[in-house]
């Protein structure tokens, strides 16, 4: 298994991320998929309220070229103890 940091400027990359969810939950019939649209905006750093006060890394889990995992890392900053 590999674990890399996502590089939002890779399309396939951040193709990678989004259609996985779709391929482990394909079978579960509870499960609602998120808009794309929505998914996309929350990967676009310059665009997403969210990076103005915080930060967030994003990673795949690779078992050979299939992405098997996927990981978001969030630090929002409002909210951190110290």
């Amino acid at each position: 298994m590999n674990i890399t940091q996502l590089d939002l400027d890779k399309k396939n990359q951040v193709e990678d991320f989004l259609r996985l969810p779709f391929s482990i939950y394909r079978d579960i019939p509870q499960w609602v998929p998120p808009l794309q649209m929505d998914e996309r905006f929350r990967l676009r750093p310059k665009r997403f309220p969210f990076y103005g006060h915080s930060y967030a890394c994003f990673f795949l889990a690779y078992e050979g070229n299939r992405p098997i995992g996927r990981l978001a890392v969030l630090d929002n900053r409002p909210f951190t103890f110290l």
